[in-house]
Protein backbone atom coordinates (compact mmCIF):
# COMPACT_ATOMS: atom_id res chain seq x y z
CA UNK A 1 0.00 0.00 0.00
CA UNK A 2 1.26 3.33 -1.26
CA UNK A 3 2.67 5.73 2.41
CA UNK A 4 -0.15 8.39 1.61
CA UNK A 5 -2.85 5.89 1.46
CA UNK A 6 -1.86 4.55 4.85
CA UNK A 7 -1.23 8.30 6.32
CA UNK A 8 -4.86 8.53 5.28
CA UNK A 9 -6.57 5.23 6.10
CA UNK A 10 -4.54 6.04 9.67
CA UNK A 11 -5.94 9.93 9.89
CA UNK A 12 -9.63 8.63 9.22
CA UNK A 13 -9.33 6.57 12.12
CA UNK A 14 -8.34 9.40 14.26
CA UNK A 15 -10.84 11.05 13.38
CA UNK A 16 -13.50 8.42 13.63
CA UNK A 17 -12.12 7.30 17.24
CA UNK A 18 -12.22 10.90 18.33
CA UNK A 19 -15.80 9.75 18.71
CA UNK A 20 -15.09 7.91 22.03
CA UNK A 21 -11.86 10.01 23.57
CA UNK A 22 -12.44 12.83 25.93
CA UNK A 23 -10.64 14.97 23.52
CA UNK A 24 -9.40 14.83 19.75
CA UNK A 25 -6.37 13.24 19.17
CA UNK A 26 -5.75 15.83 16.37
CA UNK A 27 -5.71 18.21 19.17
CA UNK A 28 -2.96 17.13 20.92
CA UNK A 29 -0.40 16.88 17.93
CA UNK A 30 0.36 20.26 19.21
CA UNK A 31 1.93 18.82 22.25
CA UNK A 32 4.61 17.09 19.77
CA UNK A 33 6.00 20.04 18.29
CA UNK A 34 5.88 22.61 21.04
CA UNK A 35 7.92 23.29 23.71
CA UNK A 36 6.87 23.61 27.14
CA UNK A 37 6.69 25.98 28.77
CA UNK A 38 4.76 29.10 30.47
CA UNK A 39 1.98 29.29 27.88
CA UNK A 40 1.84 32.66 25.79
CA UNK A 41 -2.43 34.29 25.14
CA UNK A 42 -4.40 36.25 26.55
CA UNK A 43 -5.95 33.65 29.67
CA UNK A 44 -4.00 31.74 32.23
CA UNK A 45 -3.60 28.52 32.44
CA UNK A 46 -5.79 26.38 34.88
CA UNK A 47 -4.39 25.26 37.79
CA UNK A 48 -3.36 21.74 37.96
CA UNK A 49 -4.88 19.42 40.46
CA UNK A 50 -2.85 18.03 42.85
CA UNK A 51 -2.99 15.46 46.01
CA UNK A 52 -6.66 14.13 44.62
CA UNK A 53 -7.56 10.75 46.29
CA UNK A 54 -10.00 8.40 43.62
CA UNK A 55 -13.65 8.04 45.30
CA UNK A 56 -14.63 4.65 46.08
CA UNK A 57 -16.74 3.20 43.17
CA UNK A 58 -20.40 2.97 44.65
CA UNK A 59 -22.91 1.93 42.02
CA UNK A 60 -25.59 1.96 44.04
CA UNK A 61 -25.79 5.62 44.28
CA UNK A 62 -24.57 6.75 41.30
CA UNK A 63 -24.77 4.12 39.08
CA UNK A 64 -22.17 2.39 37.15
CA UNK A 65 -20.01 4.20 34.38
CA UNK A 66 -18.49 1.47 32.62
CA UNK A 67 -22.07 0.58 31.39
CA UNK A 68 -22.43 4.02 30.64
CA UNK A 69 -19.29 4.35 28.28
CA UNK A 70 -20.05 0.73 26.40
CA UNK A 71 -23.99 1.95 26.17
CA UNK A 72 -22.87 4.94 24.65
CA UNK A 73 -20.40 3.44 22.31
CA UNK A 74 -23.45 0.98 21.79
CA UNK A 75 -25.98 3.07 20.51
CA UNK A 76 -23.42 4.75 18.31
CA UNK A 77 -22.29 1.97 16.36
CA UNK A 78 -26.11 0.91 16.29
CA UNK A 79 -26.79 4.29 14.31
CA UNK A 80 -28.87 5.30 17.39
CA UNK A 81 -27.66 8.68 18.23
CA UNK A 82 -30.94 10.22 19.81
CA UNK A 83 -30.80 7.49 22.72
CA UNK A 84 -26.42 8.23 22.49
CA UNK A 85 -27.42 12.49 22.58
CA UNK A 86 -28.83 11.81 26.19
CA UNK A 87 -26.04 9.91 27.60
CA UNK A 88 -23.71 13.40 26.96
CA UNK A 89 -23.03 16.17 29.07
CA UNK A 90 -25.42 19.08 28.71
CA UNK A 91 -21.86 21.09 27.78
CA UNK A 92 -21.41 18.59 25.59
CA UNK A 93 -24.72 19.00 23.98
CA UNK A 94 -23.87 22.32 23.40
CA UNK A 95 -21.09 22.36 21.86
CA UNK A 96 -22.84 19.86 18.99
CA UNK A 97 -25.54 22.78 18.14
CA UNK A 98 -27.94 20.24 18.40
CA UNK A 99 -29.31 16.72 18.25
CA UNK A 100 -29.70 16.88 14.47
CA UNK A 101 -25.74 18.03 13.96
CA UNK A 102 -24.55 15.06 16.78
CA UNK A 103 -26.54 12.54 14.51
CA UNK A 104 -25.46 13.63 11.36
CA UNK A 105 -22.06 14.07 12.27
CA UNK A 106 -21.69 10.22 14.28
CA UNK A 107 -23.32 8.76 11.15
CA UNK A 108 -20.64 10.35 8.72
CA UNK A 109 -17.70 9.94 10.89
CA UNK A 110 -18.53 5.44 10.68
CA UNK A 111 -20.74 5.18 6.93
CA UNK A 112 -19.35 0.79 7.83
CA UNK A 113 -20.09 0.50 10.88
CA UNK A 114 -16.52 0.01 11.88
CA UNK A 115 -16.87 -0.18 15.59
CA UNK A 116 -17.52 -4.06 16.85
CA UNK A 117 -16.81 -3.61 20.92
CA UNK A 118 -16.14 -1.78 23.72
CA UNK A 119 -14.76 -3.40 27.10
CA UNK A 120 -13.36 -0.84 29.67
CA UNK A 121 -10.56 -2.23 31.31
CA UNK A 122 -10.25 0.38 34.54
CA UNK A 123 -12.08 2.54 36.42
CA UNK A 124 -11.08 5.68 38.68
CA UNK A 125 -13.37 8.01 40.34
CA UNK A 126 -12.19 11.46 40.99
CA UNK A 127 -13.61 14.13 43.29
CA UNK A 128 -12.82 17.19 41.15
CA UNK A 129 -10.79 16.79 37.17
CA UNK A 130 -10.02 19.79 35.34
CA UNK A 131 -10.18 19.55 31.61
CA UNK A 132 -6.94 21.50 30.45
CA UNK A 133 -8.50 22.66 27.21
CA UNK A 134 -11.68 23.46 27.75
CA UNK A 135 -10.44 24.97 31.43
CA UNK A 136 -13.55 23.41 33.04
CA UNK A 137 -13.20 21.61 36.26
CA UNK A 138 -15.92 18.75 37.21
CA UNK A 139 -16.81 17.09 40.21
CA UNK A 140 -17.13 13.25 40.75
CA UNK A 141 -15.62 12.33 37.54
CA UNK A 142 -14.82 8.52 36.18
CA UNK A 143 -11.85 8.26 34.38
CA UNK A 144 -11.85 5.04 32.41
CA UNK A 145 -9.72 3.37 30.26
CA UNK A 146 -11.19 2.11 27.42
CA UNK A 147 -10.28 -0.86 24.51
CA UNK A 148 -12.21 -0.12 21.40
CA UNK A 149 -12.15 -3.33 19.18
CA UNK A 150 -12.90 -1.99 15.24
CA UNK A 151 -12.28 -2.62 11.90
CA UNK A 152 -10.60 -1.52 9.07
CA UNK A 153 -11.60 -3.02 6.30
CA UNK A 154 -10.91 -6.79 6.68
CA UNK A 155 -8.41 -6.29 9.58
CA UNK A 156 -9.40 -6.07 13.15
CA UNK A 157 -7.62 -3.75 15.46
CA UNK A 158 -7.57 -2.75 19.42
CA UNK A 159 -7.31 0.64 20.24
CA UNK A 160 -7.19 2.26 24.04
CA UNK A 161 -8.36 5.92 24.70
CA UNK A 162 -8.85 7.39 28.09
CA UNK A 163 -12.30 8.36 28.68
CA UNK A 164 -13.84 10.99 31.07
CA UNK A 165 -17.68 11.07 32.40
CA UNK A 166 -19.27 12.94 34.51
CA UNK A 167 -21.79 12.26 37.27
CA UNK A 168 -24.45 15.17 36.22
CA UNK A 169 -28.08 14.38 38.68
CA UNK A 170 -26.92 11.56 39.65
CA UNK A 171 -26.36 10.10 36.34
CA UNK A 172 -23.22 9.26 33.93
CA UNK A 173 -22.90 11.17 31.10
CA UNK A 174 -20.45 11.73 28.30
CA UNK A 175 -17.47 14.41 27.78
CA UNK A 176 -17.78 14.04 24.27
CA UNK A 177 -17.56 17.57 22.27
CA UNK A 178 -17.43 18.45 18.88
CA UNK A 179 -14.36 18.42 17.26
Amino acid sequence: MPPIVKMLAARSWETFLNVFTTRSTIEFDRFRTSALGPQTGSGEQAPPITNVAPLELDTSIHGDPAATEEAFSKHISDGRFDVAWDLLTPDSQESWHGREAFAEEMAARQPNKNLLGTRVRQVRLLPIWTDHESRKTYHEVAELVVDYRVRQRQREMLVTRDVHLVNVAGSWKSLCYRT
